[in-house]
């Protein structure tokens, strides 16, 4: 199962009506690709009219089990009609940077390569117990508040998911990327261009720069959009 990033309406993403980077090229070469997600259900509802006024009223009780926690208002564009983002760190890239962060966070050198088993990794344990870079280690869904807040609730689909905000999200990446990269701007831009790593060799360094990369340019969507960001596998 992959790992993509989808930035647009939550209008748009549980009406399906977005494809994954994958799925465009493909296509752009005219190859259909159908992608079937974890959590798919033969009766989800796909009007987009039912879905969006579903997403409003989740949202608005989410803002009221948030009041006592917070003042920020949960304030984002929702329907079909805004664009949506999507791109590909796959499981090597994104967990590349949650092991840097959490390396970091606690001073260790991070390992030589990404390994299938690195959410069982104590470090990242400990870094999350010390609450540096939870935007990066916690979340799964981001929305664009400028609160530092991160918490649980459920999606429309049922299933149990934190959220963060993608403007700390961004903050704390580039806090990261000082820290352990020290990348420049174009040094990101180029880390993009570069690719995922060989998977034969799954080099620490490479993947966590591909991760990086992305992660910044889909947090910078996102808030410039005003729109959600998401994990989806």
């Amino acid at each position: 199962m992959g790992l993509d990033i989808y930035v647009g309406t939550l209008t748009r993403y549980h009406a399906g009506a977005w494809k994954t980077i994958v799925q465009q090229a493909m296509e752009a070469q005219g190859i259909p690709v159908k992608t079937v997600r974890a959590d798919a259900s033969p009766d989800a509802i796909t009007d987009p009219k039912v879905i969006e006024k579903a997403v409003r009223e989740w949202r608005s009780q989410i803002a009221s089990a948030l009041r006592g926690q917070s003042a920020t208002s949960l304030d984002w564009i929702e329907g079909m009609n805004s664009p949506y983002f999507t791109d590909k760190p796959d499981w090597d890239g994104y967990a590349a940077v949650v092991l840097l962060a959490a390396y970091d966070a606690i001073g260790k050198p991070p390992p030589r390569e990404v390994t299938n088993e690195w959410q069982a990794d104590p470090t990242i344990t400990e870094a999350k117990a010390g609450k540096a870079y939870r935007h990066i280690l916690e979340p799964e869904w981001w929305l664009p508040i400028a609160d530092d807040l991160v918490f649980v609730c459920p999606t429309l689909s049922g299933k149990q998911v934190q959220v963060g905000s993608s403007l700390k999200l961004r903050d704390q990446l580039g806090a990261l990327n000082a820290s352990a990269l020290s990348g420049s701007e174009a040094d990101i831009a180029n880390w993009r261009h570069e690719g995922p790593p060989d998977p034969a060799g799954k080099d620490f360094q490479h993947a966590a720069r591909f991760g990086l990369s992305i992660l910044v340019e889909m947090s910078s969507r996102a808030i410039e959009q005003r729109l959600p960001m998401l994990l989806d596998y």
